[in-house]
């Protein structure tokens, strides 16, 4: 209970940026931009100019993704680019562009996946992974997953929550707590739309506690959200209002304006059962005009839908008639595009899986071959180090028996000479003793004579 009340004074501690302070952060960043002095800092400062935006003006956070994928190919960081197209694919498939966001996270995936990928990886010192790069790329396929489960979150809610709970799985393994606010955030939106509140509630607190533990505030407003929609599908209006009201404030001071737009929309909804129907025009209009400054066509309809059904309930016809023609006209063509591109998306989906497949068995042979010509250059290399050993071994015999035959000869040549010393002395000595036997006995010959 403690850290639960813990959770929630920090969750809900209020924010000290405002717009002045998000104007400056944009002045400073177009100044580092300007001032850069290689390429390493200028995607530094295109990263950060892309996550301003990333939930503000998605056509401006793709422009500075796209200067970011060039400067990933020049300077040869295929990892950097994997997780930059991760991006692209996360702001195109918020403009309902399926099949695109699935082919941006398949090439991230394709790039994920390249174990070479980690040799000359630069990570900027104090960024997370620095240091290790085969985390570094593990933390791309997280991505990949994300990714992956935001895109069938709409067509496939059971797919998309095994794709969040595999980069959960990848996130402990590699130590990116940051990682479980989102995945978390995700499982628990999907399984309120499956209509399991009590799992939704579990995971979207699970959120809450990470974003307690790691401080990633950046979707607090959307957890906050997808918990006044849990309180209110039970019915607990003062709750959901409490968490709505909590929502609004946090993506006001964050600038999260494409969330602010989803909870106003959530708010007017509350206000059409609880009232006052004053309120229901109030936030229906606000999350008109921010999703139309997105271009957010389904939050376009609903909110113009919701301010039909107020007008109409005020009175109004003439202005309900308007916001019913525009929600018409923009749900049709949201239906028929979105149909559209989901047959493609199916298509795309198989064959990106079909290609991916291939790649990977590709991928599986050519590590074999390569396993098999490394054994293979192992045997050669070892027979030849067999027979390069053989040839100095008989070398060395031969060498040993020509020495072992000097030194026979060479003992026999000193015996020989020791010999003939021997009996040269003897010879000698032989002469000396004679002579001097000889010589008394001429003596006694002379004297006689």
């Amino acid at each position: 209970m403690k850290l639960l009340l813990k959770i929630l004074l920090f969750l809900l501690f209020p924010f000290f940026a405002s717009t002045q302070i998000q104007h400056g952060k944009l002045n400073k960043l177009t100044a580092a931009f300007k001032a850069a002095a290689n390429d390493t800092v200028k995607i530094t400062v295109l990263d950060s100019l892309m996550n301003y935006y990333s939930e503000s003006n998605w056509d401006s956070a793709l422009f500075f993704t796209n200067k970011a994928l060039q400067i990933s190919d020049k300077l040869k960081q295929p990892l950097w680019k994997a997780n930059f197209l991760l991006n692209k694919s996360y702001f195109v498939n918020h403009q309902g562009n399926l099949p695109l966001a699935l082919r941006f996270t398949n090439e991230a995936l394709s790039l994920g996946q390249n174990e070479k990928n980690e040799k000359n990886l630069y990570i900027r010192p104090g960024e997370k992974f620095a240091g290790e790069p085969h985390k570094y790329r593990l933390n791309v396929l997280a991505g990949v997953a994300h990714l992956k489960g935001i895109i069938y979150a709409g067509s496939d809610i059971e797919k998309s929550n095994n794709y969040f709970k595999e980069e959960i799985r990848i996130s402990a393994e590699i130590g990116a707590d940051e990682n479980l606010v989102n995945s978390n955030m995700n499982i628990g939106e999907g399984y309120f739309e499956l209509g399991n509140l009590d799992s939704a509630f579990f995971y979207s607190f699970r959120a809450l506690k990470y974003i307690y533990e790691t401080g990633n505030k950046t979707y607090l407003g959307y957890i906050l959200m997808v918990i006044g929609n849990i309180h209110l599908q039970q019915h607990q209006i003062d709750s959901a209002k409490y968490y709505y009201r909590s929502s609004i404030a946090v993506n006001r001071e964050q600038n999260n304006l494409t969330v602010l737009s989803y909870v106003n929309l959530a708010y007017a909804d509350l206000f059409k059962t609880a009232g006052p129907i004053d309120s229901v025009l109030l936030y229906s209009k606000t999350a008109f005009s921010l999703a139309s400054s997105l271009k957010i066509a389904y939050i376009i309809s609903s909110s113009a839908s919701v301010i039909s059904d107020a007008y109409k309930i005020l009175g109004k016809a003439d202005s309900a008639l308007v916001y019913l023609s525009i929600s018409k006209r923009i749900g049709d063509s949201l239906n028929n595009d979105h149909n559209q591109k989901l047959t493609q998306f199916q298509n795309i989906d198989f064959e990106e899986h079909d290609r991916l497949e291939q790649k990977a068995r590709q991928n599986k042979d050519d590590k074999t071959r390569i396993t098999v010509i490394a054994l293979f250059t192992g045997v050669v290399l070892l027979v030849l180090l067999a027979m390069v050993f053989y040839r100095n071994n008989v070398q060395k015999q031969k060498a040993n028996n020509l020495l072992q035959e000097t030194l026979a000869n060479l003992k026999s040549t000193q015996s020989q000479l020791i010999q003939s010393e021997k009996m040269a002395s003897l010879g000698e000595l032989t002469a000396g003793i004679a002579h001097e036997i000889q010589n008394p006995l001429i003596l006694s010959t002379i004297f006689r004579n």
